[in-house]
């Protein structure tokens, strides 16, 4: 029975019989329309790739299936918004028309943000750009510029990064850590997989994509700039295992990458970048800036490096009293290897 259950369950998922219904929505026979209605309901979730191309599609003949698709959307609500976004974080650019015509035609709330930057990104396919474009001013009435893109995107990017950014979890010793249920989208099997998150990392995949849409629209400002770094940095340490070890197990070329900005790397920028990760309360990505201001500031035989400047350094050094050992200790790591004077 169990076996039985499962295959009937794959079936419901799979992508072609989906997409096989989705296109019995045209069809001129009412039995085989509700036939197909009833189908792509029941599959709920899995069943948005099929109306997404639905939606999207300039076909006219598929035209009398769109006002079915969109509503079997809608029906959906706030359910599809996190699944549409996983698959608009990682889809090729030319599923977006169908993954935007979707977020269009669900009831989800606050998804306008996350249409800005296919809106207003330069280089952006022309039919992706004006269909982001069309939906938006039909949700806000207005049109949008890559500045207030900018500003909304990092207005939001530093809500999510806070403290109070962190999704709640219910927290059962007895049920180990706390996590979150999240709809992810597998770009290998086309579906959407639910999985078990510990709250850092859900928030990882909110905040990545922000940033990803701020480095799209070449963002300049420092404080938006430091928010992306602090994305990244954070997703590159989730990836690297265990949090009392990430930092040693990051490889120091993608840590690099993760803290270089538009203009190059800033030293500067990244001691601002250190205690705003302690006030976000992100104590490993703090000591993890740590370790490449070290490796800037490090001399190795091939190149005589600089010491860290006398500002630098009294601003490190007041990182020794920090409340997290770990943090603490990083800093006094990184005085010693490479404060230079003693004094």
């Amino acid at each position: 029975l169990a076996a039985i259950r499962d295959a009937s369950r794959a079936r419901r998922r799979d992508p072609n019989r989906l997409r096989t219904h989705a296109a019995a929505l045209a069809s001129t026979d009412a039995a085989t329309r509700r036939a197909a209605t009833a189908a792509l309901a029941a599959a709920g979730l899995d069943a948005l790739p099929a109306l997404g191309a639905i939606l999207a599609a300039p076909d006219p003949a598929v035209a009398d299936a769109k006002p079915v698709a969109g509503a079997l959307v809608a029906r959906l609500g706030d359910d599809a918004r996190g699944p549409l976004l996983s698959w608009l974080a990682t889809a090729p650019v030319e599923e977006w028309p169908a993954i935007i015509a979707a977020l269009d035609a669900s009831t989800a709330a606050d998804i306008d943000d996350y249409l800005l930057a296919p809106a207003t990104v330069a280089g952006t396919p022309a039919a992706v750009q004006r269909r982001a474009a069309t939906a938006l001013e039909a949700r806000e009435g207005r049109r949008h510029g890559p500045g207030e893109a900018v500003a909304r995107l990092a207005a939001r990017l530093d809500r999510v990064l806070s403290p109070a950014g962190l999704p709640t979890a219910e927290c059962d010793p007895l049920a180990g850590p706390p996590t979150v249920d999240r709809a992810v989208w597998n770009p290998g099997t086309r579906r959407f997989e639910r999985v078990a998150l510990r709250p850092r990392a859900a928030r990882s995949l909110e905040a990545l994509h922000l940033a990803r849409d701020l480095s799209a629209l070449n963002v300049r400002d420092p404080a938006a700039v430091r928010l992306v770094m602090l994305a990244r940095v954070e997703a590159l340490l989730l990836g690297a295992g265990d949090a009392a070890t990430a930092v040693d197990g990051v490889d120091p070329a993608r840590l690099t990458a993760s803290l270089t900005g538009p203009d190059g790397e800033d030293p500067v920028l990244l001691v601002d970048l250190v205690e705003e990760a302690v006030e976000r309360e992100m104590p490993e990505a703090a000591a993890a800036i740590l370790r490449e201001i070290e490796r800037i500031h490090t001399s190795t035989p091939d190149l005589l490096a600089p010491t860290l400047p006398p500002a630098t350094r009294r601003r490190l050094a007041r990182l020794l009293d920090a409340p997290d050992e770990s943090l603490a200790f990083a800093a006094a790591r990184t005085l010693s290897l490479a404060g230079g004077d003693g004094s």
